[in-house]
């Protein structure tokens, strides 16, 4: 039998909206856009970062630094 190694893979992302209330090792789940390969999936936030305008601007967006734990190799059972 071979095991699965899980590998863990880093990105990065822009994250928009008014109230911004992200955090370390918060989940995100991307939702759009529909056609994405990554749609439904879910990353651990590691590090973020706001941009430097007013926070009652409601165009704000944060820039953050995702990771993603998934098995490299493995075998599905029958």
């Amino acid at each position: 039998f071979q095991q699965g190694l899980e590998t863990k893979k880093t990105f990065s992302g822009m994250i928009w909206g008014y109230q911004l209330l992200i955090q370390e090792q918060d989940e995100v789940e991307v939702v759009s856009p529909p056609n994405h390969d990554y749609f439904g999936k879910y990353f651990k936030v590691e590090d973020g970062r706001y941009d430097s305008r007013h926070p009652g601007i409601k165009q704000r967006y944060m820039l953050v630094k995702l990771t993603r734990s998934q098995i490299a190799h493995g075998e599905s059972f029958q």
